[in-house]
């Protein structure tokens, strides 16, 4: 696994509230602070493809 931002491979997996994350050791950066939600897409593109039918879906 890599960093995000730094791209180092010194990273600590760990799981928050059944969530997959993890912190670098390099430059600090915590993978659960991201806050990445569907409902926020930057693009225009992004929120083209987006499809509140489909997302839904189990």
């Amino acid at each position: 696994m890599k960093c995000k931002k730094c791209k180092s491979r010194k990273v600590r997996p760990y799981k928050y509230e059944n969530v997959d994350c993890y912190e670098c050791y390099n430059c600090g950066y915590d993978s659960c602070e991201d806050n990445e939600f569907p409902e926020e897409r930057g693009s225009q593109r992004e929120k083209g493809r987006y499809n509140p039918y489909k997302a839904g879906r189990k």
